[in-house]
């Protein structure tokens, strides 16, 4: 069966401490890894994401007195943003719900991208 290679690097903040970003990455990958027709390889802390086809990035920012997350998946190939997803939030407790969320789209539109 097709499964489409994805590789998930750290998110990243300038204002949320890093550790809060590298778990929220880290609940992305975890909702990610055994979905049907995906196949999420390790995190890449270099400027490469190895031989994957699609690439997720994100931030976490702080935004007044709320956070901001956006999350993207990237063709490698083209290197062109094929989805966005943004959610603003009032604390970091409501990640679970908000992490649920977003990789439901997210696996929606890498699903549609198999090969």
């Amino acid at each position: 069966t097709a499964r489409v290679l994805v590789s998930i690097k750290p998110f990243v903040s300038k204002s949320v401490d890093k550790d809060i970003a590298f778990a929220v990455t880290a609940k992305f990958k975890n909702k990610l890894l055994n979905k049907p027709g995906i196949k999420v390889s390790s995190f890449f802390n270099t400027g490469s994401f190895g031989n994957a086809e699609y690439g997720i990035i994100g931030s976490i920012e702080k935004s007044g007195s709320s956070l901001v997350l956006v999350v993207k998946i990237i063709d490698i190939r083209t290197s062109a943003v094929v989805h966005l997803e943004h959610k603003k939030f009032e604390s970091i407790s409501n990640i679970n719900s908000i992490s649920h969320e977003m990789t439901q789209r997210l696996l929606y539109v890498l699903q549609r991208r198999k090969k």
